[in-house]
């Protein structure tokens, strides 16, 4: 083990878990970009590997930040139970400085990992998803994830839909959607929603957002409530996507996260301040089916992005991230 990286595990960590501890040192050692990756349970550190110019400072100080993350995680899965749309099984946080993954493997246990970033974001793609090696390091962390469910003959979870989204490929996608803002004129889906009142460049942006069919519904959160709000819930091929909830019902739901945003951001915020630096400028709340996106656009201000679907996460993002940038200039 070289002089820049090192390790820490629980003496007690019961014998069954001797294959996935070996599974994240192969997957650590195999990722030269990820500053720390752990194992957690709740708010205890089973085991963690760090690396940088003081490796045991570090982990020992994203350690102590994932024993708060963890109960706030499982705070977070609590509160958006009432969607109905399944566990929260992946938790992506983005600041200036870095981005923490955590990776449900089962309740209350999870994989944290951190990514460090450069100092400045590439100038010509400032899409917070697309900084040097985000998307990569996500792709390997929730790989590693489902490796270790699958392992313990648990589930497939397609973690950011990454294999769906590998798996069609062949097909226009992300890409497209980024490269090519200024394509035909976005008109109003028959079941477009409006809520509030949205200049027209506004809802211009919002619209173009939505019209790709990845992104639902997109929201624009200042002080704790709702500026105004474009969805396309309504949208009939979308109500297979909530059998158990009423599109009416969680049209409501959603507007009650309003309320929720602004303190969970700044827990969260707190929880992972000494890793990713302030203020958390993306937080995504990836549960089984579909996704929840902040995208913080001033000190108490969000633009909030939803997506029933799962197969498409990346790509709803990836719209709503132009939204967001279309919409308001940097923050901070």
């Amino acid at each position: 083990m070289t002089a820049d990286v090192a390790h820490r595990v629980d003496p007690f960590l019961p014998p069954g878990y001797r294959d996935r501890a070996d599974r994240i040192a192969a997957a650590f050692a195999a990722l030269p970009d990820l500053r720390y990756l752990g194992h957690h349970t709740g708010d205890h550190v089973d085991l963690w590997h760090a690396r940088g110019a003081d490796p045991a400072a570090v982990g020992s100080t994203i350690a102590r930040a994932g024993r708060r993350l963890g109960v706030h995680v499982a705070e977070a899965d609590r509160a958006l139970a009432g969607l109905r749309t399944g566990a929260l099984v992946r938790t992506v946080l983005q600041g200036p400085d870095a981005v923490t993954y955590v990776a449900t493997i089962t309740p209350n246990t999870y994989l944290v990992a951190v990514l460090g970033l450069p100092a400045a974001p590439e100038p010509d793609d400032p899409l917070l998803p697309r900084r040097p090696g985000v998307t990569e390091a996500d792709i390997a962390v929730h790989q590693l994830a489902d490796d270790i469910r699958r392992s313990m003959r648990l589930a497939h979870w397609d973690f950011g839909g990454w294999a769906a989204a590998l798996r069609d490929a062949a097909e226009p996608g992300p890409e497209r959607l980024a490269a090519e803002p200024d394509g035909p004129p976005v008109r109003a889906a028959a079941a477009e929603v409006v809520q509030g009142e949205p200049s027209a460049a506004a809802l211009t942006a919002c619209r173009q957002a939505l019209s790709g069919g990845a992104l639902h519904y997109v929201a624009h959160v200042a002080r704790r409530r709702h500026a105004f709000v474009v969805d396309a819930l309504n949208e009939d091929r979308l109500a297979p996507l909530s059998p158990d909830l009423p599109m009416d019902l969680r049209r409501v739901r959603y507007h009650e996260l309003a309320d929720d945003v602004a303190e969970r951001m700044n827990l969260l915020g707190r929880a992972v301040l000494d890793v990713v630096g302030r203020p958390v400028q993306r937080a995504v709340f990836d549960v089984e089916c579909g996704a929840i996106y902040f995208y913080r656009v001033g000190e108490v201000d969000f633009v909030l992005g939803i997506t029933l679907d799962q197969d498409v996460v990346a790509e709803a993002e990836l719209a709503l991230a132009g939204c967001a940038r279309d919409l308001f200039p940097p923050y901070p």
